[in-house]
């Protein structure tokens, strides 16, 4: 007959379990073993006491507070979830190396843990709960996996020391205040595709000089006249990747100087007067991913000789395409 393994949550009973002794002088917590002080703690998953052996599954709430003189810890494949407050304000805790069963961290888990420098979230990993990370200043950078779907609370608030983190791209929710009074932080990088719509900001985005004489637009780059645009269909912009859907409202609306556009498969929308008063445009290759054509599209467009329609196109505004 198999032998029978219960399941419990790592506390300070499992602790005295495990053969521990915890003293606590008012709010401090310190870990013994066969009379000395505890500050490398390899979390075992299973244990014997007795008779009975026992799986550590969690790490209980407020396991280990205000442990300051914990230096590392180490937590087993067996253990799934940390729960709320595990290592609050263990402020001498340097490394913290978590299983690959983990699926949770939980509130507040390593709070004011201001020693901290070094911690692996490992892939499965789908929450980040609020104010896990908060004030670990000594965090330079931390990798968050593609598992990853919600970051809570200001979980990494006050990292001051925090400067990457690269936001992955399954990523549901980012909640409120998540990375305020991260000083350093100068480069928050998202896996995840944002989709936008070509405007005046993404023309710029995409190094381009937009100037204005009174309602003639001119588009610059390199400080040289753009006459023949080629939109891409993707571009990184500040560590971010975009996706570029849809053709602005007005977007090139007295682009006088304009003779070819080329639009790429990634857009399904022109908007409406995109193209108004383009005098020059001459070309304007359209994809088959192009569903809609919004109204006015192209009025004003009198040079226009080439312009052809994708056969997927499902909505155009006839009688206001062009005049």
């Amino acid at each position: 007959m198999e032998e029978e393994i219960i399941e419990v949550t790592l506390d300070k009973t499992v602790l005295k379990q495990l053969g521990y002794e915890v003293k606590r002088d008012k709010e401090i917590m310190t870990i013994y073993k066969n009379g000395k002080e505890v500050d490398n703690f390899d979390i075992p998953a299973t244990y014997t006491y007795n008779g009975n052996k026992y799986r550590i599954t969690e790490i209980g709430n407020w396991a280990f507070k205000e442990c300051t003189s914990l230096s590392s810890v180490t937590i087993p494949d067996s253990v799934t979830k940390i729960e709320d407050g595990a290592f609050f304000r263990c402020s001498s805790l340097i490394s913290a190396t978590i299983s690959n069963n983990v699926t949770e961290i939980g509130d507040s888990v390593f709070y004011d843990c201001i020693s901290l420098t070094s911690v692996n979230i490992p892939n499965g990993v789908t929450k980040i709960g609020g104010l896990a990370f908060y004030s670990c200043r000594s965090l330079i950078s931390i990798s968050l996996p593609d598992s990853l779907t919600e970051i809570g609370i200001c979980a990494f608030a006050s990292c001051t020391s925090l400067n990457e983190i690269n936001i992955p791209k399954n990523i549901k929710e980012i909640k409120l205040n998540a990375f305020i009074g991260c000083n350093s932080l100068k480069c928050l990088n998202y896996s995840k595709e944002f989709e936008v719509t070509l405007d005046k900001t993404v023309l710029q985005q995409l190094g381009y000089e937009i100037k204005y004489d009174k309602e003639i637009m001119t588009i610059y780059k390199n400080g040289k006249e753009v006459y023949n645009l080629d939109i891409p269909a993707t571009y990184t912009y500040n560590g971010n990747k975009y996706k570029i859907t849809d053709i602005g409202l007005y977007a090139f609306r007295g682009c006088t100087s304009l003779t070819s556009v080329t639009i790429p498969n990634s857009v399904t929308e022109i908007g409406k007067y995109a193209f108004y008063d383009c005098i020059s445009l001459k070309n304007v290759i359209i994809p088959d991913s192009v569903k809609i054509i919004r109204g006015g599209a192209f009025i004003g467009c009198t040079s226009l000789v080439n312009l052809t329609i994708p056969k997927g196109c499902r909505q155009i505004s006839l009688g206001y395409i062009v005049e």
